[in-house]
């Protein structure tokens, strides 16, 4: 699904590449697993030689899902306030750093106690540990009633229902409710999700957005 590799051959007439320029891609075509591998120039992006190529390869996807969400599903702006749960994890991180440094107030959830300070690390202005805290009481603690502007929830079954209380519903902007499914139901009904997104705008209409499903 991701790599990043050296480039080895340019096709006829193709510009703005050369070999042994340092290019990264995710997504299709598939087929990171193999030693050589010939892709679209508009597939793949050059890579800055600031940026370790193995930090590239092991997190470009995440930051595409990153971007996805605090910019193209709700755009995150200065003076928002957001929940991420599970926030120390593989994209929650992401949403932490970047929607700091884009001036948003970042509440984020964990499940214990020692993924809380790397929470704060990579942004959280305000840490709840949700299987030991009321979540719901927190944010309403922390947001003085005002609730948040959205939430981006990656945990599922433990967080799923209250999520909804957490979104201020305001006529003027949609707010919206990122939800992975993984486990939301048990495997015994019948689902077996994995990634699965659901974009809800609470007074419009809900989006199910299939990213990558495991059945």
């Amino acid at each position: 699904m991701k790599a990043v590799g050296e480039v080895i051959v340019v096709g006829p007439g193709l510009t703005g590449r050369k070999v042994r320029d340092l290019m990264g891609y995710a997504g299709n075509p598939m087929g990171s697993y193999a030693e050589e591998q010939i892709l679209p120039a508009k597939k793949v992006v050059p890579l800055p030689p600031s940026i370790d190529p193995i930090v590239v390869a092991s997190i470009i996807l995440k930051g595409m899902a990153a971007q996805f969400l605090l910019r193209r599903c709700f755009k995150v702006e200065p003076g928002h306030t957001i929940l991420v749960h599970a926030a120390a994890g593989g994209v929650g991180f992401l949403l932490c750093q970047w929607a700091n440094a884009f001036g948003a107030t970042v509440i984020g959830t964990v499940s214990a106690k020692e993924k809380a300070a790397q929470a704060r690390d990579d942004g959280c202005h305000h840490v709840i540990i949700y299987k030991e805290e009321d979540f719901v009481a927190r944010v309403n603690e922390i947001t003085s009633g005002k609730w948040v502007d959205v939430v981006y929830d990656s945990v599922g079954k433990d967080t799923f229902q209250e999520d909804n209380a957490q979104v201020e519903i305001d006529s003027e902007n949609l707010m919206m409710d990122m939800i992975q499914l993984s486990r939301l139901l048990d495997h015994k009904e019948g689902w077996c999700f994995n990634c699965v997104y659901v974009c809800k705008c609470i007074f419009s209409c809900s989006l199910l957005i299939v990213l990558l499903v495991n059945l």
